[in-house]
């Protein structure tokens, strides 16, 4: 039998792209390279937070726009843009001993965070990460199209579904840890749907987000802020970075009997939770909250439109930056 037209195969008999097979593939190839390009672009020194650029000759180098000297390096996974990459070893940050902050840093809690560690959160009452991306997107509609950051993503598991759901134009992971970082990469990169090189990954401190001001759309937390050093000091970066009209989604583990406090108000159990926590050493362990500590920081911080979901021990929360042009 013959066939008519160009054929799909070389002289050796090996399948080659068809015309529009390519041009399909080179399209995906320059959208992914826009899309970092994209993600590079809001990128600031977490020193002055003024504008990162290229270093000249050195595609795995940015400097500060107004501090030449100030330069921050890329590894094979990520840019490390915190204040401290820049330390000669001798200054020892304090944070780092923090249970919070500590934990998550070793290896072994890293690997074992979505093989196990993150399922557990269900004994709290987190839906599961597939309904947390369905409720979280509901809460982000209105900035659908722009920039996401995935703060505290810690494993990558909902930085691959924010990718995967094509609501955002590009996605950004951050996390102060170096292994939940390295683990985000090898999930990244195991995943057949997801160009690892085109995905900006960066090794960021949240009370001092390396971002520039009124850059960002979205700004996902999930099961995160209870492990910060602190919570109010990480909202005024939210603020500061999140565009006029921009979105805040976070999730975390509510007090102790908040079930019941959802029936019966949580103020009548105020006075149990304040000498539960007057019994718990500070600093140690995850902070668990109350709903309208959650929002009384957002406002706080300047955060408007507190709006929240509850489940068990679970909270939802969004709340937006002030301004801008509402869908």
């Amino acid at each position: 039998m013959r066939i008519q037209g160009p054929s799909a195969f070389g002289r050796e008999g090996k399948a080659r792209p068809l015309p529009r097979a390519r041009a399909a593939a080179q399209e995906a190839k320059v959208e992914g390279k826009e899309r970092l390009e994209k993600a590079k672009g809001v990128l600031a020194c977490p020193v002055c937070f003024d504008a990162l650029v290229p270093v000249e000759g050195n595609k795995n180098k940015l400097q500060c726009k107004s501090m030449e000297s100030v330069q921050y390096e890329k590894n094979s996974k990520y840019w490390d843009l915190t204040v401290g990459s820049r330390s000669n070893g001798i200054y020892q940050d304090p944070n780092s001993r923090l249970w919070g902050v500590s934990t998550f840093q070793n290896p072994f809690v890293s690997y074992l965070y979505e093989r196990g560690w993150r399922q557990g959160f269900a004994s709290a009452g987190f839906p599961g990460a597939d309904k947390e991306l369905e409720m979280a997107l509901r809460f982000f509609k209105d900035v659908e199209g722009g920039i996401l950051l995935d703060v505290s993503c810690g494993s990558g598991l909902f930085t691959r579904r924010f990718i995967q759901s094509n609501a955002f134009s590009a996605v950004i992971g951050s996390d102060f840890s170096d292994t939940m970082l390295r683990e985000t990469w090898e999930r990244l990169e195991a995943d057949r749907s997801i160009k690892v090189d085109d995905i900006l990954l960066v090794r960021a401190d949240v009370g001092r987000l390396p971002f520039q001001s009124a850059s960002l759309d979205a700004i996902h937390a999930g099961a995160a802020i209870h492990c910060w050093p602190n919570p109010v000091a990480a909202l005024a970066e939210v603020t500061r970075v999140l565009k006029p009209g921009g979105v805040f989604v976070g999730t975390t583990f509510l007090l102790p009997l908040a079930q019941v406090g959802e029936v019966v108000g949580d103020d009548k159990l105020r006075p149990f939770w304040s000498a539960l926590r007057s019994t718990r050493p500070a600093n140690q362990g995850i902070n668990y909250w109350e709903e309208a500590e959650l929002k009384d920081l957002c406002e706080m911080c300047g955060l408007v439109d507190f709006q929240k979901i509850r489940s068990n021990g679970f909270i939802m929360f969004s709340a937006k930056k002030p301004g801008g042009k509402q869908k």
